[in-house]
């Protein structure tokens, strides 16, 4: 480095940024400030976060995440956010936001100015800054402390971080994902993860040696162990109450190894597509779960989907021990099973209702939206078709199953949702009143149903009605699905358009 090099970067070193928070004033070095932004107006919740990680955020394609000083060092921050400020520092590639109640100035200073602390263990408080002859005092925080702070680490590749990669890279193919509400956070797993997703109104009461196992329902005569999502992920303690699995909360089938555990999640969201170079790594938390986090998928206005990997969810010994007195769960089904013929092929449904309970193979389904709060209303579209909805530039049908299929309207849709289905001649939404439950059928289950049993009660619906099998309700004992044929109601869509 030349001279004029050295005294470059010496002038950095002694150049500092103040800040303010809870009328205390900081100060870091410029040399490590990335930038500083206006407080983002959301921030993405870490499951099993420590208290003074606020979140993350998307900033530009990268994510950020954001550190409370204030609970670190037991300062209150100002009530108002409009002067709220994040300083993104950098340290070898890193970022990482530090929120500050508002900016200061840029301080030009000199050796007798700084006062440094003796070397001690990791601290986020270097020493102090004098200014004024003594009479104003900053405090000098440390970078190397704030970036090894106790439970957060740092991926081994700093261009984790960065957002997406050169759009030359090979895409490979889009997957989906199945998005839910656990906490305040929305989290996903891979749609080839889930068995099933059911709705489940009561569950039998386990001694499990696990905090968060709140008992036990049947699956076709497998014992699975359900777990409270929520209380794993430290949101709330376990919920034992009567009400625990009513309302919109489901139970997610999960195989781990050879093992089915369900996961109660507050509620389903959504199939969101997406492709794996979209996915932005962060810096997660060094927890025991940490490989549990993938990535984030960010949709533009809407929250950021944290991707989970299904087989981290538990460690070798908590699957263990939730199993211990179940004679190994899955291998019980094994035994049941010794000396039976090959069970038949099995499909996956997704179940909805319309007044009745219908369904239809999930790998028909692109995808499942929330009802929006507006759809567009060109004239001239036919009475069967609610508005046209804007997906991702593209311009769909939103079809009123009610309406297709001539049952009564309905005032309220608090829980409607917009199943997407797709041919080679169209593409469109169906809305229905909601959506129930993902579950996996053997074929041989499936039973034919004569048409008298059903025509009466499903209406117009029984037209496009292939089968139907029986599923296990608490409050009834059994259920009937009623399975729809997606070509015939394909068919049956594409009529309204070429009617004249």
């Amino acid at each position: 480095m030349n001279e004029l090099g050295r005294k470059a970067a010496a002038s950095r070193a002694d150049t500092y940024g103040s800040f303010l928070l809870g009328g205390t004033e900081f100060a870091l070095p410029i040399a490590h400030i990335h930038e500083v932004v206006n407080s983002p107006e959301r921030l993405t919740e870490i499951p099993l976060a420590p208290d003074y990680l606020r979140g993350v955020f998307n900033l530009r394609g990268m994510i950020i995440p954001v550190i409370d000083l204030g609970t670190i060092l037991d300062l209150a921050a100002a009530s108002s956010i409009e002067t709220v400020k994040v300083a993104i520092i950098e340290k070898d590639g890193y970022l990482i936001g530090l929120r500050f109640d508002a900016t200061g100035e840029i301080l030009k200073t000199q050796a007798d100015e700084r006062n440094d602390f003796a070397e001690r263990s990791r601290t986020v408080i270097r020493g102090v800054l004098k200014r004024d002859h003594g009479k104003r005092l900053i405090q000098m925080l440390c970078v190397d402390g704030l970036f090894e702070l106790h439970n957060i680490s740092l991926p081994s590749d700093p261009t984790l971080t960065q957002g997406r990669q050169s759009q030359l890279a090979k895409r490979g193919m889009r997957q989906q994902c199945i998005s839910f509400q656990v906490g305040s956070a929305v989290c996903a797993f891979g749609i080839n993860a889930i068995q099933e997703i059911r709705k489940v109104e009561g569950l039998n009461d386990s001694a499990l040696a696990i905090d968060y196992c709140l008992g036990t329902m049947d699956l076709r005569g497998v014992v699975v162990p359900v777990i409270d999502f929520a209380a794993l992920l430290g949101y709330r303690k376990a919920d034992r109450s009567v009400t625990a699995t009513l309302g919109d909360r489901r139970v997610i089938i999960m195989k781990v190894e050879r093992t089915y555990l369900g996961l109660l999640v507050d509620a389903i969201s959504s199939i969101i597509p997406y492709f794996p170079d979209e996915l932005i790594r962060f810096p997660v938390l060094s927890n025991p779960r940490q490989e549990m986090f993938i990535g984030c998928i960010t949709r533009q206005n809407e929250s950021e989907v944290i991707l989970l990997e299904s087989s981290k969810i538990l460690t070798q010994k908590e699957v263990v021990a939730i199993t211990q007195g179940h004679n190994s769960l899955y291998n019980l089904a094994d035994r049941k099973d010794e000396g039976k013929k090959p069970s038949s092929p099995r499909k996956t449904y997704i179940t909805f209702s319309v007044d009745n309970l219908f369904a239809v193979g999930i790998e028909e389904v692109r995808e499942i939206l929330e009802y929006p709060d507006a759809l567009l209303e060109p004239p001239g579209l036919p009475t069967e078709v609610h508005g046209m909805l804007n997906l991702r530039g593209e311009l769909i049908a939103a079809v009123d199953a009610r309406k297709l299929y001539a049952r009564e309207p309905v005032s309220a849709r608090s829980s409607a949702k917009i199943l997407v289905f797709k041919s080679d001649q169209i593409r469109f939404g169906l809305i229905v009143d909601a959506v129930e439950a993902i579950i996996l059928v053997e074929e041989a289950e499936k039973i034919r149903l004569p048409e008298f049993m059903y025509k009466v009660s499903c209406g117009r619906f029984s037209e496009d009605v292939v089968g139907a099998v029986e599923i296990p309700s608490a409050s009834s004992g059994k259920q009937g699905v009623m399975i729809l044929n997606v070509a015939s109601l394909t068919g049956r869509v594409e009529r309204l358009f070429t009617a004249s």
